[in-house]
């Protein structure tokens, strides 16, 4: 038996597989799906977005003048 071990998104009930470069996927396969606890159940926003940072494409970081500057 082959197997494969990788974490993904399911997206419309579809299950995209990894590319590998050992050995291609055809013919019958078993999957088992194990999904964590909900995220909004046990996750807070900032740990949501430490394991998903938002993609911003013009995002500039304060500078650390910036940040200590007095208000």
């Amino acid at each position: 038996m082959y197997a494969i071990e990788f974490e993904t998104f399911i997206e419309g009930n579809l299950v995209k597989l990894p590319k590998t470069d050992t050995k291609p996927l055809t013919g019958q396969v078993k999957v088992i799906v194990l999904q964590e606890d909900s995220v909004t159940e046990t996750a807070t926003l900032i740990d949501e977005l430490l394991a998903h940072p938002l993609d911003l494409p013009n995002f500039v970081p304060f500078s650390r003048e910036e940040i200590y500057a007095a208000r």
